[in-house]
C-alpha cells in the first residue's frame, strides 16, 4: 500500500498568518476526499461550488453524484496523496495524484492533478484545474478505447453499468462489473 501523503512536510513560504486558514480549510477538504467522505468534503465547499477544467469549463459541483464516485472510488481501491503546494491570499494550490485499478487496468498508471482552489467567506467556491495527466496515454483516449470494445461484446447486459445513454456509471454498485469487464479488456490489451 502506497504511502499517503497529507501535506507538504516542509511547510511552504507562500503560507502565512493571512492564509493558513484558508490551508487548513483545504487541508480538511483533502483529507475528507482521501477518506471518500463525500459529506465531510460538503463542509468545506459553497453553496455555489463549480468544478473549473483546464479547458475552462465550468461545472456546478453534483452534490449527489460525488457521494455515488465516492462509492465508486472506494470499490476501484483508489488511493490520493496530495501535496499542499503553496497559497496566495484567497488561492490554495494543491497537487494531486490518485492511484486506482481503473486506471491501473486502463494502463494509464496514476493521475496526476495541479488544483487552484478560490476560498470566499471560510468555504472553497472553486476548483480549477490546471493540469490532468496520466502517467501513460490518456483518460480520454482509453476510455473510448474500452467502451468501444465493451459495447461490441456479444450479450452485453450490464444495467447497473451502461446508462441509458450509453455511457458508464461510476457508482459504488457498478464497480465489481467495471473491474470485471477492465480486467477482460486489459487481460486482451496485454496479449496484443
Amino acid at each position: 500500500m502506497l504511502p499517503i501523503l497529507n501535506c507538504n512536510p516542509t511547510v511552504p513560504k507562500t503560507i502565512t498568518q493571512d492564509n493558513i486558514n484558508n490551508v487548513k480549510i483545504v487541508n480538511a477538504f483533502c483529507n475528507a476526499r482521501q477518506s471518500f467522505d463525500a459529506g465531510e468534503m460538503e463542509k468545506y465547499i459553497a453553496d455555489t461550488f463549480c468544478l473549473i477544467s483546464e479547458d475552462g469549463i465550468k461545472k456546478r459541483y453534483d452534490r449527489a453524484a460525488a457521494y455515488q464516485i465516492s462509492d465508486w472510488e472506494k470499490e476501484m481501491h483508489t488511493e490520493w496523496r496530495y501535496e499542499i503546494l503553496g497559497a496566495d491570499r484567497n488561492v490554495v494550490t494543491v497537487l494531486l495524484k490518485e492511484y486506482n485499478d481503473y486506471y491501473s487496468l486502463m494502463g494509464l498508471g496514476s493521475g496526476i492533478q495541479l488544483l487552484k482552489y478560490y476560498l470566499q467567506n471560510g468555504k472553497i467556491s472553486q476548483s480549477v484545474s490546471k493540469l490532468f495527466i496520466t502517467e501513460s496515454g490518456t483518460q480520454t483516449e482509453a476510455y473510448h478505447e474500452f467502451t468501444k470494445w465493451l459495447f461490441h461484446q456479444p450479450g452485453l447486459s450490464e444495467p447497473g453499468l451502461v446508462n441509458t445513454d450509453g455511457s458508464l456509471s461510476f457508482t459504488g454498485k457498478s464497480a465489481p462489473r467495471m473491474y470485471y469487464w477492465l480486467s477482460k479488456w486489459n487481460h486482451l490489451q496485454r496479449k496484443e
